[in-house]
């Protein structure tokens, strides 16, 4: 009876030791993604720097931004949005070097890390991908309209 729970407290040991450096290992645990709003990243920008976020605005038609609104978008309201660094190779970038994505000019949800590019300015960088955003879908349903080729992050 003893040797029978010498080896099962040696097989939980072991479990536990595997499962917990198994999860020190995954990024999502030590490295979650926030699903905010445009308006906490430009209310609250340092709350999210260095953080994975998922953010929805009208993203401008040269890809440099997003906005809270096609009408922010459309006056250049640059205090109204979060840049982001979409960038990944020469084939597809713009005239303006700002690569293209094929989501321009439409609402999306974009996932990236936030970070601060200058003092005072933020933006949305390593972009995993950029979803079509229709705000009467699930989540999951809104088509996937940007993926970093690469899987990985800029």
């Amino acid at each position: 009876m003893s040797s029978m729970f010498s080896r099962i407290t040696t097989i939980l040991v072991i479990v536990l030791f595997l499962s917990s450096s198994l999860l020190a290992d995954d990024p999502c645990v030590d490295d979650p993604i926030y699903y905010v709003s445009l308006v906490q990243l430009i209310t609250e920008p340092s709350r999210f720097v260095g953080h994975r976020v998922s953010a929805t605005g009208f993203l401008r038609d040269d890809g440099s931004a997003i906005f809270l609104t096609e009408d922010h978008a459309n006056f250049d309201d640059v205090a109204s949005s979060v840049f982001v660094s979409i960038s990944y190779g020469p084939k597809d970038i713009s005239e303006t070097g700002i690569a293209k994505t094929g989501c321009e000019s439409n609402f999306v949800r974009v996932s990236g890390r936030f970070e601060e590019n200058t003092p005072g300015e933020f933006m949305i960088t390593q972009i995993q991908r950029i979803l079509e955003f229709d705000p009467n879908a699930e989540l999951e349903k809104n088509p996937l309209c940007w993926a970093n080729p690469d899987g990985q992050s800029d």
